[in-house]
This record gives structure tokens, sequence and C-alpha cells, in this order.
């Protein structure tokens, strides 16, 4: 009996091995196990091409005003903040010194120009007497001297007097626009050198100047479409100009973006998306891009994962536009964490990859 036992054992042994070598009995085999994914099906699409940066706003013209003759500063009629318009007095000089120099002026123009007259008379004489052979050429010549002399003199006048007079005229500061005041660097009473800023106006446009890389600087053109924002406003400018040379400390272009209504404070910090145009592409989320030395994706096909490398080709928000991606194909968005090549994968969700 304890060998018919032994003989039923090592039967049952050898069964054993054969079964797991054969897989005879498929309900032990070891089943292989499917992931689940999420899925979408990706397109091709026409997105704009935007540029996205930073800007601040800015006045859209400063000027600084001051006086083309030094004096003393006679009035300041405006104050900072103050909004003038087009011709209002904005400071003046004391013109006390400069009226008296006109009426001098005045009598030596006078006394220049009875000169000159009285010359002229005899010159005209002169000449008559010399046609006559009344008086000698050298008559003559004096004649004629003494008459290019008044009339140097009359002219010095002439040019003096037209000074001073511009002096006193341009002794009072006008606004050459409708603007606000930024600044006003005199009071009554202190001296003003020549050119020297007294009060500095600007109009009231607003611009928003940025700094835009090399790169960009030679794609943005003037009049490109910007929009503005900031918190929940929201307008659209134009590029106005791009500098052709680079600022020396940031090594960016600076480019002045005008816009359609002034909605922002100056000083403001903005976003900008500057519009270049469009282009077509497949575009799909860039969390669904990994890396391990380069840029991969998983797609399905067959029910298996595939693992695809892909290009990043431009980056939008949350998106990215991707070289390497064939139209329709089943993109894996959620479920790709731990995934290999190969691996058999269960789809629980499929959507279109438009607003991904």
């Amino acid at each position: 009996m304890k060998k018919i036992a032994a003989t039923g054992i090592i039967v049952l042994v050898l069964a054993g091995i054969a079964l797991a070598m054969f897989g005879w009995d498929v309900q032990d085999t070891v089943e292989e196990s499917v992931k689940p994914v999420k899925i979408i099906e990706v397109f091709s699409e026409i997105a704009p091409v935007v540029l996205d940066y930073i800007g601040t706003v800015s006045p859209g013209e400063v000027r600084q005003l001051g006086f083309k003759s030094p004096g003393k500063i006679a009035g300041v009629y405006v104050v900072e903040g103050e909004s003038v318009k087009k011709g209002d007095m904005l400071a003046a000089l004391d013109t006390k010194e400069l009226l008296h120099a006109r009426e001098s002026a005045n009598e030596d123009l006078k006394s220049a120009r009875s000169a000159l007259e009285f010359s002229q008379s005899v010159f005209q004489r002169m000449e008559e007497l010399y046609r006559e052979g009344a008086v000698s050429q050298q008559d003559l010549e004096k004649a004629i001297l003494d008459k290019d002399l008044r009339q140097a003199s009359y002219s010095q006048a002439t040019v003096n007097m037209e000074n001073i007079q511009s002096s006193i005229e341009d002794a009072v500061l006008v606004a050459g626009m409708d603007a606000y005041i930024v600044d006003v660097l005199f009071k009554e009473g202190e001296m003003a050198a020549a050119v020297y800023p007294v009060v500095v106006i600007r109009n009231g446009d607003l611009v928003v100047n940025t700094g835009l890389s090399e790169g960009d600087a030679a794609k943005v053109l003037p009049g490109a479409p910007v929009k503005v924002k900031a918190g929940d406003r929201e307008v659209f400018g134009e590029v106005v100009s791009v500098d052709p040379v680079p600022d020396e400390d940031t090594r960016t272009y600076n480019a002045k973006i005008s816009l359609e209504e002034n909605s922002f404070s100056i000083g403001a910090v903005v976003k900008l998306e500057i519009m270049l145009g469009e282009e077509e592409g497949i575009w799909i989320p860039l969390t669904s891009v990994m890396a391990d030395g380069e840029d991969y994706v998983y797609i399905v096909e067959d029910e298996r994962a595939v693992r695809k490398k892909v290009t990043i080709d431009r980056t939008r928000s949350s998106r990215v536009r991707v070289k390497g991606l064939n139209p329709g194909d089943a993109l894996v968005v959620e479920g790709y964490r731990g995934l290999k090549d190969g691996d058999r994968v269960g789809i629980i969700n499929k959507t279109s990859a438009k607003g991904c």
C-alpha cells in the first residue's frame, strides 16, 4: 500500500509539472492586466499665432517746455495734474527789461532808417551830378559806400528789434496741444536758464511699451493687432513701432503699442497678446507630453499603448503645438503615468481635442 501511495504522489507531481509547462488548464493561466486610460482624438486646426509679453502703460507723448531766453519767472499758472487746452498760458517771464530794451531798439531802428533814407537821397543826387560831370568818380564812390554802411546799420537794427520782440513773445509758455500737466519745475521769482524745462506736459493718449526678444522683434511689424489685459479689463491696440536697436541694458527691442481706449492708469503693468496671424497644426494638452531625454506621448492603437516621439513647435497657455502626430490619433491624456510601450489598455473615456 505504501508503494502504491508513493507511486500516486509521483504521478500527481509529474502531472502538475506538465500542466505548468504546457498550459493545458486555461483557467490557471495568469491573465494580462488591462490599464485604464482616457484618450482624445487629435486633429489639425487653424489657430492664431500669438506672442505673450508683459508691458507698462506710459503717456503717449511727453513734452518739456522751456523759454528760449533766460529770465526771472514772473508767474506759473498751472499745477501738476491739471488739464489744459491748446493755447492756454502755462508760465511767463518778467519782461520789464525786455520792454525797455525794445523801446531803445525801436529808437535805434528809427535813427538807422532816417540815416539810410538820407544816404539814399544823397547817393541819388550824386549819381545825377556824376552823369552831368559835376562830381568825380571818387565822390560818387564815397556816396555809394556811405549808403551801403547805412543799409548795414539799418539791417542790424532791424534784426536786433526782431530778436527783442521774439524774446518778448517767447517769454510766455503756452500749451501746443490739449494736455495734462505732468510736472512744474520752477516757482514764481526763480531764475530759469534758456531752454531749460519749466513745465512738462503730456497728451491724453496712452501707449504700452514692452521689450521684444531679437527673434520676435523681426516678426512684429507696425500695425499688428494686440490684445491688452489687466484684471478684468481688456482693450485692443496695435503696434506703432519697434526700435531697430536694442536697449543697452536689457538687450531687448522696445515696441510701442497704441490703445484704442485709455482704460488703464499710467505705470500699470498689463498682459499683451501680440497677434501675428494664423497657422495650422496639431495642438494637444501640455500635460500629456512626457520627457526622458526626448519628448514623447502615448497613443492607442489596437488596444495597445504606443509611444510616439513628438517635437514641441509652439506653446500657448496650457496647450502645445507638436509635430509627430497625425490627425485621428488617439492621444492618452489620463492614465499615462506608469504606462509602457505595448501595454494593453482599456479606454474609459474618449473626447475631442478641441478646446483641450
